[in-house]
């Protein structure tokens, strides 16, 4: 199989680097996340009332997710800024309700990225940060945004905002630098904010793939080995950038093609998350010249269709090497699990749970705006076991993605991930 074009490496790249297994809610069938909402939505309204507005607001980011990937950004868009905006009305608010608040920024960023506006998320991160940072207004996507008194004028509650929103920054803004090409403002930005460790996470591995794209193979090679990947996924990750960066020098890759293969296929299945795993294997497929390509089809095509997750499913049919040596029954599985989940399919989605959507946020949003007229403590919205966005990470590691630093708040709610 002749190897990809440069063009087709660097979109691929763009697309889906820097390529950790973080977890992240799967694409399923529409009904089925549909009736997540609804299950959302009567616990906002009929819960214990210190637990409405931590409620609310997971069904409205998770609706806004399901919108997004049904291909219907603008009304994506408008919820997050509606949600923002009741949260708004109702400062200054306890520091855990402040960080729900910022959650739909967050969300109107990241969405951003997926329709393609990645300098406009970058700049909006920026601006958030800045704005909390220094207790002034500014404007975000056009509007103007004053978060001087968003919350209490407490010390420690505006640190730990600023913290939440810094790691956003310097997470979800590497990302969306890197998929709008710009590897080396990326690495500046990164350099400049102290984030790239020795672990194979997002600073190293930007690190390692701007030298390659810079054609600076020897500085590439030489982060790779020096790399500490204690784990399978770090040391398959390490050997598909080693294949990559002496593809790309066009130097001889037979023993580093045949070692990335095998570290592939040695990711465990049970523990691996789908989209990660697919998507190194494709990139895998991509450059491999010396290993029979059977055996990583065969895995990629089972992995996607057994995580009924059309994430994976899309990104599998879509990738023309995994198609051409794929059976029309493995074909019509993947396409059956995008059609049921209504990915990207626009106004052509399924109407009834569109509909059944719209109300279960209306109904959201009511009791969201009913919940922030009750007084309001630090205590209000319990800690439900979710990671703190705040825990101190080591030095150059970004922490995780979805379950991390950058991403959820401390309570509940789930942000519109990375993709």
């Amino acid at each position: 199989m002749p190897l990809p074009s440069n063009d087709h490496l660097h979109e691929r790249l763009a697309a889906w680097f820097p390529l950790l297994p973080r977890p992240r809610p799967a694409c399923r069938a529409l009904t089925e996340r549909v009736d997540e909402i609804n299950h959302l939505a009567h616990i906002a309204a009929h819960g214990p009332p210190e637990q409405r507005i931590t409620t609310a607001a997971e069904a409205c980011n998770k609706a806004a997710l399901i919108l997004s990937d049904c291909g219907l950004p603008d009304r994506a868009h408008q919820l997050c800024r509606r949600q923002f905006d009741l949260f708004h009305a109702h400062r200054p608010l306890a520091p855990t309700t402040a960080k729900l608040a910022l959650q739909p920024l967050v969300n109107l960023g990241r969405l951003h990225i997926r329709t393609g506006q990645a300098n406009r998320a970058h700049q909006l991160f920026t601006h958030a940060y800045q704005a909390l940072r220094t207790r002034t207004a500014t404007t975000i996507d056009g509007r103007n945004i004053d978060l001087t008194d968003l919350t209490d004028d407490h010390s420690a509650a505006r640190g730990d905002l600023a913290r939440f929103l810094w790691t956003v920054l310097l997470a979800d803004g590497t990302r969306a630098l890197t998929r709008a090409g710009r590897w080396n403002d990326a690495l500046e930005h990164l350099e400049r904010h102290k984030g790239i460790g020795d672990r194979m996470l997002d600073g190293r591995q930007v690190a390692i793939l701007t030298r390659i794209i810079n054609d600076d193979h020897e500085h590439a090679l030489d982060l790779l080995a020096h790399s500490s990947t204690p784990e399978t996924w770090e040391q398959a990750v390490a050997s598909y950038l080693t294949t990559l960066c002496l593809t790309t020098a066009e130097r001889e890759t037979q023993p580093a093609d045949t070692e990335m293969v095998e570290r592939y296929l040695a990711l465990p299945h049970q523990s691996t998350p789908p989209v990660f795993r697919c998507r190194l294997g494709l990139c895998v497929l991509d450059l491999t010249n010396h290993t029979p390509h059977t055996p990583i089809t065969t895995d990629i095509t089972r992995q996607a269709i057994a995580a009924a997750d059309a994430y994976a499913a899309h990104d599998v049919l879509t990738h023309p090497a995994c198609a051409q040596n794929m059976s029309d029954t493995d074909q019509h599985a993947l396409t059956h699990i995008i059609t049921t989940a209504g990915l990207h399919h626009g106004e052509e989605a399924p109407a009834e749970p569109l509909t059944e959507l719209t109300d279960a946020i209306a109904a959201s949003e009511t009791s969201l705006a009913h919940a922030l007229t009750r007084p309001q403590s630090a205590h209000d919205q319990p800690r439900r076991n979710y990671p703190s966005t705040t825990a101190p990470q080591p030095p150059g590691e970004l922490g995780d993605d979805l379950a991390g630093p950058g991403d959820t708040t401390e309570a509940a709610p789930r942000g519109i991930p990375r993709y």
